[in-house]
């Protein structure tokens, strides 16, 4: 018992010595109804944050159509547009902005193969007084994929339109601000 009071002491402390201090910088996961993204984000000004994204494409997998997740990397310029600030230090912000996005999913006839296109971002977040914020967004895709078919010797391009169906899944995110 002796444990577990120390360790929660140490928590508080550190929660309350970081509350104090401007955080830059964020970590933190975000969940759609067919990816999961881990997030890293830098606060480059007061209106620029630059984000990085690793992203499991899961469309098919929950459901065993498929066996393994796609991969894709996104990088985003989140423009800062609109912010509240309250008394209790808890902050609501608007932000959207454009970025660049790469990565190994399957394609629209269920081959995996290299997808490349531009992505966005537009969402709020609201920044609790700890370094705690919940974020809701919406984050289209507009790329191509390139895979070659087994029995092929060709190479097949096509849209990757699952980055534009995931644009009407809103993806609801927790972060920790650092």
């Amino acid at each position: 018992m002796r444990r577990v009071a120390c360790i929660f002491f140490l928590l508080a402390l550190f929660c309350c010595s970081v509350h104090s201090r401007e955080r830059n910088m964020s970590a933190g996961a975000a969940f759609a109804g067919n990816e999961f993204s881990l997030e890293f984000g830098k606060k480059v000004s007061e209106n620029l944050r630059c984000i990085v994204n690793a992203n499991l494409d899961m469309n098919g997998v929950i459901s065993g159509k498929y066996d393994y997740p796609g991969i894709s990397f996104d990088f985003i310029g989140q423009f800062v547009f609109a912010s509240k600030k309250y008394g209790n230090g808890e902050v609501i912000t608007g932000y959207a902005g454009p970025g660049v996005t790469a990565g190994y999913v399957r394609g629209n006839d269920g081959l995996y193969g290299l997808m490349a296109g531009v992505c966005g971002e537009i969402g709020m977040e609201y920044a609790f007084n700890v370094p705690v914020s919940l974020s809701l967004s919406l984050a289209p895709v507009l790329g191509v994929t390139v895979c070659r078919p087994e029995d092929s010797i060709n190479f097949r391009m096509g849209l990757y339109e699952y980055g534009l169906i995931a644009s009407l899944m809103p993806r609801i995110g927790i972060k920790y601000r650092f």
